[in-house]
């Protein structure tokens, strides 16, 4: 056989060793725990209520919508409220010039000031030229210098009663806010809107449900694994989940197990376990299939 052939030759036969080698191997499997029946779920949902009776007058979002929480989502009708803030306000600021008006302890400090004075000028009188001044007028001297220092005392009281007044009207201006407010429809966590309880007009009584919200940025992942290999060592580990997702695609989310169930199945003796898988994209979606895989050790 020519030498050229015979390399030929060898050459084929080493690479038809080498691909049947590489066609046998095993694939590299991922280290840790692997739960191949996993559920993908929802962590919350919500019923967004009225807290005030009222008519809805403004609904901001529909199925679909994405929210934050504490965002605007509706609107009862607020004329009533609006009204009764405005008032309120008004009060308060009557309230709030009385409370800065000292002028009446002024006055009385000054009719005090005259009284004194008047007696001081009887009793030096009298000191000159016995008599002068009768015992009766200077009686009256003495009791006008009493009277104006009681006078004194009820303006200084009076101007206390109207400070703690206009902090009365304040409190009142902040709960005509507060029912203001409470007549706004705020959501009380972030997700997607999926149902609709209510329409623009129709009547609402506080804890009626107006929305809807389910939250999908972050989902749960549950899977059972078998309770003679596994126990609460797994919590807080981290863990890779590959769903599959509409349209056959596969992708991978992270996250890490944040429950591990006391109670094991006394027929298939295995327990419960889930994972919290950020979902940034929306991309995962609740009742999807899934694997996961937990690491070996948790997470430092």
């Amino acid at each position: 056989m020519p030498r050229a052939l015979l390399l030929t030759v060898t050459a084929l036969i080493l690479t038809v060793l080498l691909l049947k080698a590489a066609t046998g191997a095993n694939p590299e499997k991922p280290k840790g725990v692997a739960i191949d029946r996993c559920l993908v779920t929802l962590i919350e949902q919500v019923a967004v209520p009225a807290k005030e009776a009222g008519q809805l007058e403004k609904l901001m979002v529909q199925e679909g919508t994405l929210i934050e929480i504490g965002q605007e989502v509706g609107q009862l009708d607020s004329e009533k409220a609006e009204l009764e803030k405005k008032q309120a306000i008004f009060e308060f600021q009557v309230a709030e010039k009385n409370a800065s008006n000292d002028v009446n302890v002024r006055f009385a400090e000054a009719s005090w000031r005259v009284a004194v004075s008047h007696l001081k000028r009887g009793e030096e009188a009298n000191e000159v030229v016995p008599q002068s001044v009768t015992k009766t007028e200077m009686a009256e001297r003495r009791l006008n210098v009493e009277k104006a220092k009681l006078q004194i005392e009820q303006a200084e009281r009076d101007l206390e009663v109207a400070r703690v007044t206009a902090q009365a009207k304040a409190g009142l201006v902040d709960i005509a806010e507060s029912n203001l407010r409470r007549r706004k429809i705020v959501a009380s966590t972030a997700g997607i809107v999926v149902e609709r309880h209510k329409l623009v007009g129709e009547w609402l009584n506080p804890g009626d449900p107006v929305i809807r919200v389910m939250r999908v940025d972050r989902l749960r992942v549950e899977g059972f694994l078998d309770a003679d290999s596994h126990g609460r060592e797994l919590t807080g580990r981290p863990v890779v989940v590959e769903a599959l997702l509409p349209g056959g695609k596969r992708e991978k989310f992270a996250g890490k197990i944040v429950f591990v169930s006391p109670e094991i199945e006394p027929v298939t003796n295995h327990f419960r376990v889930w994972a919290e898988v950020e979902n940034p994209q929306l991309h995962l979606r609740p009742g999807a299939k899934a694997s996961m895989v937990i690491a070996e050790e948790a997470a430092k």
